[in-house]
């Protein structure tokens, strides 16, 4: 069902009454989702228009440089779990240091070829939905 590559197509936050009220992604974020048949999972998705570092090196950048990754690209890998509609990603790799160990729960509508993901609720009562396209290789 899961199994396979997704293209982020969409990233936007709800209000409890399934508003958006935010892109933080901006309105063509970039990510991709991999779901393998052994059961790990990795995503990742970014910013689509990012300030490459001037210096070249990756652990060269500035400050500045390295504080705009942090707000322009989210990632994490580990195992996942389906059941019903309901998928749990148990993270082993983040890029945000809270969610390690951690066990995400997503509910998942799945229409042929496009896969909708929604967070659960936080505090504030609203969730996200991340939109992703089955991507076949070239």
């Amino acid at each position: 069902m899961l199994t396979g590559t997704w293209s982020l197509g969409g990233f936007a936050v709800l209000d409890a009454a399934g508003a958006v009220v935010d892109r933080p992604w901006g309105e063509h974020p970039v990510g991709l989702l991999i779901y393998t048949g052994d059961g790990h999972m990795s995503a990742q998705f970014m910013l689509a228009d990012r300030t490459p570092f001037r210096g070249g090196s990756q652990r060269g950048g500035s400050d500045a440089e390295k504080i705009a990754v942090a707000k322009e690209f989210f990632a994490y890998s580990g195992t996942y779990r389906v059941t019903g509609d309901v998928v749990e990603h148990r993270v082993l790799v983040t890029s945000y240091p809270n969610h390690l160990g951690r066990v995400l729960r997503r509910t998942v509508r799945l229409d042929g070829d496009t896969l909708v993901l929604t967070t659960e609720p936080n505090a504030a009562g609203t969730r996200s939905a991340l939109t992703w396209h089955r991507t076949l290789a070239d």
